[in-house]
């Protein structure tokens, strides 16, 4: 690793990326994690903020795609072609139509963003939640949004100041493929529960099929495929579920794969984990 580490002090630099953000991880595995979650998130607030003033700003150039040496890297997908969390993420943020809570003075706004070429228009349900799934304050709010700009709403204080904020999030939902979310401190101060879900692996004729059912919040759930088979690729990462919520992801292999493994760190990773980084408790079933 170190001979693939070609930066000055990229090590160091790394750990001093996360450091204010992320838990500290405790093991290789789980440092390999925090690093590629710290990119997506850091890369995430600058497109956030660039987004977030279409039409101004119409776009945005991101350093690097890829990469063509096997060295720790800044590529959102490495030699030999796999897509790091950073990608799933520049894809999301990309999304013809998009939710965004940005800072807007004192206070907080939500960013109505259609990249697309027809108007949008609907209601979107802006929620202030524990971390535990209690609604503490909702909002419904209409938008109407041209083709190829942004609407911005600005948020009440009910929603927008918390009463705990190391147990609290904002959660904005205008249909199924639209939905924000927002936290008022990092993840070293978040309290994350240890994450405790469900999983079922169904075989598919590509692969599998996983399905993650949370029963207490799970943030930035990423799966890790090519842990398994370096060919593997998963169709998602970056997913985050509230208490009862289910996502299904799809790994594409043509091997396989010990599903014990594939339902288990260092393959399934989330936040929770560096916040409890000896903890596991999940039960799945094929």
């Amino acid at each position: 690793m170190a001979a693939h580490q070609k930066a000055v002090d990229g090590n160091g630099k790394l750990d001093r990326g996360y450091a204010l953000h992320l838990p500290a991880p405790t093991t290789f595995d789980d440092w390999h994690f925090a690093t590629q979650l710290n990119q997506a998130r850091a890369i995430s607030c600058g497109v956030k903020h660039f987004r977030s003033h279409s039409p101004r700003t119409s776009g945005s150039l991101v350093w690097q795609l890829n990469d063509c040496w096997p060295a720790i890297s800044w590529a959102a997908v490495d030699k030999a072609g796999r897509r790091k969390p950073l990608w799933y993420a520049l894809r999301a943020l990309n999304a013809p139509r998009l939710l965004l809570v940005q800072p807007r003075g004192a206070g907080l706004a939500l960013i109505v963003s259609n990249d697309s070429p027809h108007a949008w228009t609907g209601t979107v349900a802006v929620r202030r939640l524990s971390l535990t799934g209690t609604e503490l304050a909702a909002e419904h709010l209409r938008f109407n949004v041209a083709s190829r700009t942004n609407q911005t709403i600005l948020l009440s204080e009910s929603l927008t100041v918390p009463a705990d904020a190391r147990n609290e999030l904002i959660v904005a939902e205008a249909d199924a493929s639209a939905r924000a979310f927002s936290y008022f401190v990092e993840d070293v101060e978040l309290s994350l529960p240890q994450a405790e879900f469900s999983t079922t692996v169904e075989r598919e004729d590509v692969g599998y099929s996983l399905t993650v059912t949370a029963n207490n919040f799970v943030k930035d759930i990423v799966l890790n495929p090519d842990r398994l088979d370096p060919m593997a690729t998963v169709d998602e990462m970056l997913v985050t579920l509230l208490p009862g919520e289910s996502h299904r992801f799809l790994v594409l292999s043509g091997e396989e794969l010990p599903v014990d493994d594939l339902t288990t760190r260092p393959v399934l990773q989330s936040a929770n984990n560096l916040r409890h980084p000896a903890a596991l408790t999940q039960k799945g079933t094929v």
